[in-house]
Formats: structure tokens, C-alpha cells, sequence
């Protein structure tokens, strides 16, 4: 009798085991495809030859669009521009940027800045983020 009793006890455990493993592979599996849903972006590897008045053109009315100077040290945000400016001029008030903030999709937003040379905007550097980060 005592064998029959964890015989059927033993069949129990197991297949509540094995019940509770499927639902975890179904919901791991339904995660796995919510995590990697494509999602349609425009095309912005062209943005590079453009110029701020064409990127307008193409990408449609911006969010922002604001020019600055180096004169302050930059935000986590725009720090990515150091990259392009030799040390000497990091912190000069003579090195304007142009920074163009357009809303690609639900969600995503894309900022381009441009280094104005010789009275000419000319492009720097993009960055493409989600509307919920925080920098």
C-alpha cells in the first residue's frame, strides 16, 4: 500500500511539473516574439549627405531645431560631438552647433547635428532614440 501510495504520489509531482513547463515555454515563446517585432523605421542612412533645408525636405517638419556654442561643456546627450571637434575648440563660444530633432515613429525620435563651417551647416553626427530615454 505504501508503495502504491508514492508510486501515485511520485505520477503527481510529475506531471504538475511537466504541465507548468509547458505554460512557461508558451509564455517565454509569446515574449520572444512580442521582443522581436520589426519595426518600420525611415530611411535615415542618406541623412549624412544632407543638408539641414533637405533633411527637412525629406524627413518633414522637425521637433527642434536649435543652434548652440560650445561654450559650456556638453550634456550626456550631445557628448558624442566632442568626437568631431579637436580638443583646442571643445569649450569655444566660436563653434556653433545645429542640432534637428525629428519624430521618426511612435516612439522613436532622431537628432542630427550639423557643425557650421565657413557660414555653411555642414553634418556631424545623428543619434536615434526612444521618446522614453532619459538622458
Amino acid at each position: 500500500m505504501k508503495v502504491a501510495y508514492l508510486f501515485f504520489a511520485s505520477v503527481l509531482v510529475i506531471a504538475s511539473c511537466l504541465g507548468s513547463s509547458d505554460k512557461n515555454r508558451v509564455k517565454k515563446s509569446t515574449m520572444v516574439a512580442q521582443h522581436h517585432e520589426k519595426k518600420i523605421e525611415p530611411d535615415t542612412s542618406g541623412i549624412k549627405k544632407l543638408s539641414p533645408d533637405q533633411g527637412k525636405a525629406q524627413l518633414g517638419q522637425t521637433i527642434a531645431d536649435t543652434v548652440f556654442t560650445l561654450q559650456q561643456p556638453l550634456s550626456e546627450f550631445r557628448i558624442s560631438i566632442y568626437n568631431h571637434i579637436p580638443k583646442a575648440d571643445r569649450y569655444s563660444p566660436r563653434v556653433k552647433v545645429r542640432e534637428l530633432i525629428w519624430q521618426l515613429n511612435k516612439g522613436q525620435r532622431l537628432c542630427v547635428w550639423y557643425l557650421n563651417k565657413n557660414n555653411k551647416w555642414i553634418y556631424m553626427d545623428k543619434l536615434t532614440f526612444a521618446d522614453s530615454a532619459v538622458f
